[in-house]
């Protein structure tokens, strides 16, 4: 768990708003992943994690439609 967080900390730093979404969560999937990996290069770990971040909007996007459908009396706003 901690090498995660060190590795969200450092993401963020480094690459500032481009990944606002890496999460905790996403940064301990991820390196499960990699670690099933007999070796895992620099790009393994970026495809690693653009397969997460994909996931996770794609199961953003599906609840967000879901909840929308049940709650229709609401107005939706526009993502950002």
């Amino acid at each position: 768990m901690a090498l995660a967080h060190f590795i969200v900390t450092l993401t963020r730093r480094n690459v500032k708003d481009d990944v606002p979404d890496f999460t905790l969560d996403m940064a301990v999937r991820a390196l499960q992943s990699s670690f099933a990996l007999d070796s895992c290069t620099e790009d393994d770990a970026f495809s690693i994690i653009e397969y997460h971040l994909r996931r996770n909007e794609a199961a953003h996007q599906f609840h967000r439609k879901s909840w929308l459908q049940k709650h229709k009396r609401i107005k939706a706003k526009p993502l950002l």
